[in-house]
C-alpha cells in the first residue's frame, strides 16, 4: 500500500489544478470530460501490475506540456484554464485553442488583434511552449495596462451595498478611473442614471449601491476601459429579511381606465427588493387583466393593448409620484406611498395635466383650468365633465367655468383625442372637487348643528382660539367629510372622512371637537393631550385623522375608558386609513404627527424621560424671534414665544413691531425699508442659522426653532451663516456633505455623490433647510443660476440692467442670472409671432434643452473634456430638435449625457422629457471638475 501512495499519489497530482479541480489531456486518444477517474484507474493498474501500459504512459509524459492559459479581453468571454498539451501541437496558438475547447465556450478569435505574453515576455501565437511548465496571456492589442480585482468573490445580503477594489496585478497599485459593468442576471442597470458604466475612485475602489443588486443571486461584475484588461468578479447577494411596502397603482388605457388599486401591498421574502414593476404586476393580475412584460422591465401591452397597437410611436408609460420616472419600471425601487401610474400615450405629445381650481361663493362659479404640468402651459380643448353630466371644453387659457355651484363634491374627468389617441392622461376615477361649507366655532355657537346636512355637503371648521368646548351635532346616518381646524388645541386638525358612521353607548349625537387637557404620565414628558369624542368611547365605522403639528419625532398614545394609557405602536406605511390594520395607527408627515384612529377619546403626545403634564399645561412648543437693524442695531433681543402652527411671518407679526409687506415679503420693519442703504438692501430672514428659499408665510414653525430678521446691506451677506456650515462640511467626502446636509439624499442614490460635490462649492442648495428634492423637476431660471455660480460671475454688475426677454423683470430673483446666461450665449429664448423674445423662465426645463444649455457653457469655457463613448445613433433622434443636436452629440461622447437603454439594445434621449435636479447635478459635476482643472493648472 505504501509504495502504491508513494507512486500513485505523485502521479495523480500531476493533472491537478490549483483550486484542486482535475484537468483533462490530449494524449492522442481524445479529450475526455472526465479525465480524472480514467488517469486514477491507469496509475493504479499500472504500479500494481508494473505493466508496459505504465511504461507508455511515462513515455507519453516525456511528449506533454503543462500550461496556464489565460483570456483577458473586451470582446470576449475570459478564459482561465491549466491545461497540457502535445509537444507537437506546442505553439501559444495551439494553447489557447485548446483551453477553449471548455464546454459552452463559443468565441472565435483573430489572433491579429491581440498581444501575447509568453513567460512574462511579449511574445506572438505562433511562438513555441517549451518548457513544463507555462503561462500564456492574451490581451486586446491597445492593452496597456492589466486589471485585476483584489477579491474575486464576494458574499453579501439583499440591502447591502458591495465595495471592491481594483489593482495591477503587476505593481499591486490602485487603478482609478476604470469602468465596471455588471452583467449576468441584473435587469435595468442601463435604464437611466447613474449612466453605465461605474467608475473605481483614486483608491481603486467603488461601491455597488444595494438597489443594484434587484434579486438574491449571482452577479458578474467586469472590468471594460479602454487600454484596460478584462478581469471578473463574482458578487453572490444572499436573501435578507422580508419587507413589504404599500402603494398605488392606477393604468389608464386608450379611452377607461383599466386598474386604480390605491392602496396594493407587494411583498417579498428577503430574495428580492421591491419594485414597481411586481407592484404593476400583482395588480394586474388581481383584476384578471392580461399583460406582456419584459424581462428588462418594458411593458409591451395591458389588456391586450400593444406598442403602437392605434398609431406608430404610442406605447405605454411610466409615471411616478405624478412625474417622468428616472428609471425604468423594472428598476424603480419602491417605497410605502407611491402612486404609480401606467398609461398609453406618447412621448411629448400625451400631456399630463395639473388642474388648478378656483371657486367664487358669491357667484356660485366653478373655474377649472387645465395645464401641461410639465410645462405650465395651458391646454385648449380640452373636455372637462362635472359629475360625468356637464362638459364643457376649454378656451385658448385652458379654462371651463361652470356656474351655480354650491358646497358640495364634484367628480371631475378630463378627456382629449384625436384620431381615437389620448392627448391627455385621464384624471383617477375618485378625483374629487371638495366646496365646502364653511362654519366658525365661537364662545357665542360653541355647538355647531350637522344633522340636517345632507352627506353630500362637505364641512370646514374653524374653531376660535378661545373656545372651552366646541362640539357638532351630527344624525346617526353617513356624515360629510369633516375638516376641523383647533386653533383652541395647539392647531391640532380632524378629518372625518365622507360616508362615516359614529357609534356609542348612550350617545346622544354629539361629538366633542379637539380641547387641550392636563395629564400627567410616570416617565413621560408630555408635549400635547388632546381629548376629542365624548365622555363615553366612540366608535366611527371609518378611520378619522388627527394631525399633531410639530410632533413628528414624539411617540403617541391614548387613554382607555379604565383610564389606563396605551402607546399607539402601528407604524403606517402610507397616510390613509384604509391600511390600518387595528384600531389606531401612527405616522410622521414632515413635520406633523398623524393618527389614524376608529375611536375617540384622549390622545397624548410625548417623549420618554421624566414625568411632566401637556395639554393646557407648560409644555407648549416655543421659539425665538430677534431682529437685526442696519449695522447690527437690535431692535428686538432674542424672545421666546409659544407657537401655535405659526410662521416665520406671523411670529414676527405677533412681537408687535410696526411690519409693513410688499409683494407677499417684508419690506420695512419700524420703518426701516428695503433700500434705504443702497440698491441692494432689505430684510431677510433665517431659521437656525439657514437661509430658507420659500417665503416666511410658508416657513412653519417647529419647537425649538430660532429666527432672525436681520436687514442686510449687500446681497451676500445673507449667506454667512450658511458659509460657515459648508466650510465644516468640506471637511467630509462629497458623499458626508450630501447625507449631513439632506435627508432626502441616501448613501446609495446615483446622485449623491454629485449632490454632495456641488453643495460644497455652494452652487447648488437644498429646497427647504434640509430637503435637496432630488426627484423635483428643474426649471430654465434654476439652470441660468446654476450655470451663473459656477462660471464664478459676479452677478451685482447685471443688477441695474434689463434683459431683453419680455417675461424676465428686474424684480425677478433669476434677473442677473439670465441676462448673465443671455450675454454669454448660453440662452437664447423664444421668439413670439411679434418679433419678441421670451425666456419662460418657470417652465421646466427639458433635457435637450438642458443639453444646449451646458453645451453651450463648455464651450464658453473652452472646456476640453475627453471623449468618453464611443458615438451611437439614438433610437428617438428624429425628436430631438435640430439646435440641441449638435449638443446632443457631443455631450453623448463627453460620456455626460447616456441616454435610456432599450430592450432591444438600442438608446434614447427622452428630448422633450423634463430634467430633474439629480439629473442636473450629475451633468454639471464633469463640467465643474474641469474648471477646476484648469484652474490649477494656471495656478
Amino acid at each position: 500500500i505504501d509504495t502504491i501512495i508513494a507512486k500513485a499519489l505523485p502521479a495523480l497530482l500531476k493533472w491537478q489544478n490549483q483550486d484542486g479541480s482535475f484537468y483533462a489531456s490530449w494524449t492522442g486518444e481524445g479529450f475526455f470530460d472526465s479525465f480524472t477517474s480514467k488517469q486514477v484507474m491507469i496509475a493504479l493498474y499500472c504500479i500494481a501490475s508494473e505493466s508496459n501500459i505504465f511504461n507508455m504512459i511515462d513515455l507519453n509524459e516525456d511528449k506533454l506540456v503543462s500550461v496556464y492559459v489565460r483570456v483577458e479581453s473586451d470582446k470576449h468571454l475570459p478564459i482561465d484554464e491549466r491545461i497540457t498539451v502535445a509537444k507537437d501541437k506546442n505553439t501559444v496558438a495551439d494553447a489557447i485553442e485548446l483551453a477553449k475547447q471548455k464546454p459552452g465556450y463559443t468565441d472565435e478569435f483573430n489572433y491579429e488583434d491581440y498581444n501575447f505574453i509568453l513567460n512574462g515576455s511579449l511574445s506572438s501565437s505562433s511562438s513555441v511552449i517549451d518548457l513544463d511548465s507555462n503561462e500564456i496571456l492574451m490581451l486586446d492589442i491597445d492593452v496597456t495596462t492589466r486589471s485585476a480585482f483584489e477579491t474575486n468573490y464576494l458574499s453579501g445580503e439583499m440591502n447591502t451595498p458591495q465595495t471592491i477594489k481594483l489593482i495591477n496585478p503587476e505593481t499591486y497599485e490602485p487603478l482609478s478611473g476604470v469602468a465596471v459593468t455588471i452583467d449576468g442576471s441584473y435587469v435595468g442597470y442601463q435604464d437611466f442614471p447613474p449612466y453605465d458604466p461605474l467608475e473605481t475612485d483614486i483608491n481603486g475602489m467603488f461601491t455597488i449601491p444595494a438597489d443594484k443588486f434587484l434579486e438574491a443571486g449571482e452577479y458578474i461584475v467586469s472590468t471594460s476601459s479602454a487600454g484596460i484588461s478584462r478581469d471578473i468578479c463574482v458578487i453572490s447577494i444572499n436573501p435578507g429579511s422580508s419587507d413589504s411596502k404599500t402603494v398605488s397603482v392606477r393604468v389608464e388605457g386608450i379611452n377607461e381606465n383599466i386598474v386604480y388599486e390605491k392602496d396594493i401591498t407587494v411583498t417579498s421574502s428577503g430574495d428580492k427588493i421591491l419594485t414597481a414593476q411586481d407592484a404593476l404586476e400583482k395588480a394586474l393580475d388581481e383584476n384578471n387583466v392580461d399583460y406582456s412584460i419584459y424581462d428588462s422591465g418594458y411593458i409591451f401591452s395591458i389588456d391586450s393593448i400593444e406598442e403602437d397597437f392605434v398609431n406608430t410611436g404610442y406605447f405605454w408609460n411610466f409615471y411616478i409620484n405624478e412625474g417622468s420616472a428616472p428609471v425604468g419600471i423594472g428598476s424603480y425601487v419602491i417605497e410605502d406611498g407611491d402612486e404609480i401610474l401606467i398609461f398609453y400615450g406618447k412621448y411629448g405629445v400625451t400631456l399630463f395635466p395639473k388642474m388648478e381650481v378656483n371657486y367664487n361663493e358669491n357667484s356660485k362659479l366653478l373655474e377649472v383650468t387645465v395645464k401641461d404640468k410639465a410645462s405650465g402651459d395651458p391646454i385648449e380643448g380640452v373636455a372637462v365633465s362635472l359629475n360625468n353630466s356637464v362638459t364643457e371644453v376649454t378656451d385658448e387659457n385652458g379654462t371651463v367655468t361652470f356656474s351655480g355651484i354650491g358646497a358640495g363634491s364634484y367628480s371631475l374627468q378630463v378627456e382629449k383625442y384625436e384620431d381615437g389617441l389620448p392627448l391627455i392622461v385621464r384624471l383617477a376615477p375618485d378625483y374629487v372637487i371638495n366646496i365646502y361649507e364653511e362654519t366658525v366655532v365661537d364662545n357665542e355657537n360653541e355647538t355647531i348643528d350637522l344633522s340636517s346636512v345632507p352627506s353630500t355637503t362637505p364641512q370646514s371648521i374653524t374653531v376660535a382660539e378661545d373656545v372651552l368646548n366646541p362640539s357638532l351635532k351630527v344624525s346617526s346616518n353617513e356624515l360629510p367629510e369633516i375638516i376641523v381646524n383647533s386653533n383652541n388645541a395647539n392647531g391640532v386638525k380632524l378629518l372625518i372622512p365622507a360616508g362615516t358612521t359614529v357609534s356609542g353607548t348612550d350617545w346622544d349625537n354629539v361629538i366633542e371637537l379637539p380641547k387641550t387637557e392636563s395629564v400627567s404620565l410616570p416617565d413621560k414628558n408630555v408635549s400635547k393631550a388632546i381629548r376629542v369624542g365624548s365622555s363615553n368611547s366612540l366608535n366611527f365605522s371609518k378611520a378619522v385623522r388627527l394631525l399633531f403639528p410639530g410632533d413628528a419625532n414624539r411617540k403617541v398614545g391614548y387613554i382607555d375608558q379604565n383610564n389606563e394609557f396605551n402607546e399607539i405602536t402601528e407604524t403606517l406605511p402610507i397616510d390613509s386609513g384604509d391600511v390600518l390594520k387595528g384600531s389606531e395607527g401612527k405616522l410622521a408627515v414632515g413635520d406633523d404627527l398623524v393618527v389614524w384612529t376608529k375611536h375617540m377619546t384622549t390622545f397624548v403626545t410625548y417623549a420618554d424621560g421624566s414625568t411632566g403634564s401637556g395639554g393646557s399645561g407648560s409644555q407648549k412648543d416655543t421659539a425665538t424671534v430677534k431682529v437685526i437693524g442696519y449695522k447690527g442695531r437690535v431692535i428686538l433681543d432674542t424672545t421666546s414665544m409659544e407657537i401655535n402652527n405659526d410662521t416665520a411671518y406671523s411670529i414676527l407679526i405677533r412681537t408687535g413691531l410696526d411690519v409693513e409687506e410688499s409683494g407677499g415679503y417684508v419690506s420695512s420693519i419700524e420703518g426701516l425699508a428695503e433700500k434705504d442703504y443702497g440698491p441692494y438692501s432689505g430684510w431677510k430672514y433665517s431659521v437656525n442659522g439657514y437661509y430658507p428659499s420659500i417665503s416666511a408665510k410658508s416657513y412653519r414653525l417647529k419647537d425649538g426653532d430660532r429666527v432672525v430678521w436681520k436687514y442686510v446691506i449687500d446681497v451676500d451677506e445673507d449667506e454667512k451663516d450658511l458659509e460657515v456650515e459648508l466650510k465644516e462640511l468640506e471637511e467630509g467626502s462629497n458623499i458626508d456633505v450630501a447625507l449631513k446636509r439632506f435627508k432626502d439624499v441616501k448613501e446609495k442614490d446615483w446622485f449623491c455623490e454629485s449632490v454632495g460635490y456641488l453643495t460644497k462649492l455652494g452652487i447648488i442648495t437644498g429646497m427647504t433647510e434640509d430637503t435637496f428634492a432630488p426627484y423635483n423637476q428643474i426649471t430654465r431660471a434654476e439652470l441660468a443660476m446654476i450655470l451663473a455660480k459656477s462660471s464664478g460671475a459676479n452677478l451685482k454688475e447685471y443688477s441695474n440692467l434689463e434683459s431683453s426677454f419680455k417675461d424676465v423683470k428686474p424684480s425677478d430673483w433669476f434677473n442677473e442670472a439670465v441676462i448673465w446666461a443671455e450675454e454669454f450665449g448660453i440662452v437664447k429664448g423664444y421668439k413670439l409671432s411679434d418679433g419678441s423674445f421670451v425666456f419662460r423662465p418657470n417652465n421646466n426645463i427639458t433635457r435637450q434643452e438642458m443639453a444646449v444649455m451646458i453645451y453651450n457653457f463648455i464651450n464658453l469655457k473652452d472646456l476640453e473634456i475627453e471623449d468618453k463613448n464611443s458615438a451611437i445613433g439614438f433610437k428617438d433622434e428624429n425628436e430631438i430638435a435640430d439646435y440641441a443636436k449638435q449638443a446632443v452629440s457631443m455631450m453623448q461622447r463627453k460620456g455626460i449625457i447616456n441616454g435610456v437603454k432599450n430592450q432591444d439594445g438600442s438608446y434614447s434621449f427622452l428630448p422633450v422629457n423634463n430634467a430633474t435636479r439629480a439629473e442636473a447635478a450629475v451633468m454639471i459635476k464633469p463640467v465643474i471638475e474641469q474648471i477646476e482643472k484648469l484652474q490649477e493648472n494656471e495656478k
